[in-house]
């Protein structure tokens, strides 16, 4: 199995930086097609929780990435420094279908075959995935694109 370990400052640039290794690590484990844009899309969407909702864009505060991959699955954790993340996950309301955001979780949970959502012990939000690598046919993302 390999493992990687990333952390970002909470600035906006630190995505873009995310995204460019993340692509690197999916491409070197020959991740692509419907999978490789589903943990993308996920983790880009956990990664922009964190820098506005949970570290609210703090430079002092960093977004924490654990990536683990193997021949079966691919597994990803995001943490961020902030606080009461899982509150506002326990009492968020369902988004309006026509709003600007608000659909981000959602995608998160469409997207990956599982989503948790912890509270990491200084009270920051750790969302955790997991993803099958099973063949594009048989992945949930392939009957919404």
């Amino acid at each position: 199995m390999a493992v990687y370990n990333m952390i970002y400052s909470s600035v906006s640039e630190s995505e873009e930086k995310m995204l460019d290794e993340l692509r690197a690590i999916l491409l070197k484990h020959d991740i692509d097609g419907s999978l490789h844009y589903a943990i993308s899309l996920v983790l880009s969407e956990a990664f922009t929780n964190a820098l506005v909702h949970g570290n609210k864009k703090d430079p002092r505060r960093n977004i924490i990435i654990k990536l683990a991959i193997n021949d079966t699955e691919v597994c990803a954790e995001i943490e961020d420094e902030g606080q009461h993340g899982l509150e506002y996950i326990k009492r968020r309301q369902p988004p309006d279908l026509l709003s600007e955001g608000g659909r981000g979780i959602d995608l998160m949970e469409l997207y990956s075959d599982s989503v948790e959502f912890t509270e990491t012990p200084t009270g920051g939000l750790k969302v955790s995935f997991q993803f099958s690598r099973k063949s594009e046919k048989e992945t949930n993302v392939s009957k919404y694109i």
